[in-house]
């Protein structure tokens, strides 16, 4: 497993890794990462600094990798900079946006790559904060690199409801059974309508307040629409993951078609009625993790 670190001067990089190298980890360059790459699976965790998103873009390729992207406020790493040898403000200024940004065009900037870590910390307390924070953040998981089945399911749910065409809110569904995929859904107008981003839905459309007017709302829930796909034979026992917790209506479906486990990301209005519901009827109902 390879933890590759991430972060503008004086965040903290070079703290955090002297920490992990007290906690478990070998501490590399970037040099020996590509010489270890094939035997990643069976050392102990690595942990190396990306220099600059040209380095870090060469490894994010690798197996079982993953970000984590440290970062603090302009006026906190200025004041480490002024303690740790001065400097002027200018030149501090131009090598953190030097590096953060590409300001040569030479690749990805490391700034959009601290976008989409795995993990973020921020580093602008007491050393004791970080080292607690750091602590807190679990490094040595191996989930952070290879994500748990019921993470994997619920990151596609979230991936589907990029799908949606329903002005209101973006929601992805998953049905699984014996960790493979039988069907998908998002939420949206029926098909052969106009999609509700195109006007297709006046409800979602106008200004209607959440969980008022669903009776003339015309788009079906994401959930809906994996129950559909799927029918209810393949429902049977099966789990059900969703981007949002499904509502009351969505939740008697859940329940008819025989679905046992049903894992979410956000919460919604009806939970505790809908959650009570399910509860009941025994099924598990679980919250995922930070995706």
């Amino acid at each position: 497993m390879l933890l590759i670190l991430v972060g503008a001067p004086m965040s903290g990089r070079r703290t955090a890794l002297n920490w992990l190298g007290e906690h478990g980890f070998r501490c590399v360059d970037g040099d020996e990462v590509r010489a270890a790459e094939c035997g990643l699976a069976g050392e102990a965790p690595m942990a190396t600094i990306a220099q600059d998103g040209n380095e870090l873009e060469r490894m994010s390729d690798i197996s079982m990798s993953f970000i984590l992207a440290i970062d603090a406020p302009h006026g906190v790493r200025w004041r480490r900079q002024m303690a740790s040898g001065g400097g002027s403000l200018e030149d501090f200024v131009k090598k953190s946006d030097s590096l953060m940004y590409d300001c040569d065009q030479k690749g990805t900037p490391l700034r959009t790559w601290m976008s989409n870590a795995t993990i973020r910390a921020m580093n602008q307390g007491s050393l004791e904060e970080f080292y607690s924070q750091l602590e807190s953040l679990d490094l040595r998981n191996p989930k952070h690199a290879r994500p748990s089945w019921d993470m994997y399911f619920l990151q596609l749910a979230v991936l589907a409801s990029r799908r949606t065409n329903c002005m209101k809110r973006a929601v992805g569904a998953v049905i699984v059974k014996s960790n493979r995929v039988v069907s998908t859904g998002y939420n949206g107008t029926a098909s052969g309508l106009t999609n509700c981003s195109d006007g297709g839905c006046k409800r979602c459309n106008s200004f209607a307040r959440m969980g008022v007017s669903l009776d003339v709302c015309l788009c079906l829930h994401a959930e809906e629409n994996a129950i559909i796909e799927a029918g209810s034979s393949r429902c049977e026992n099966a789990t059900l993951y969703s981007s949002l917790f499904p509502c009351l209506a969505c939740t008697k479906l859940i329940m008819q078609v025989g679905i046992t486990r049903v894992i979410y990301n956000s919460s919604y209005a009806t939970d505790e009625r809908a959650e009570a519901m399910m509860i009941s009827s025994g099924i598990q109902v679980l919250r995922g993790g930070p995706l």
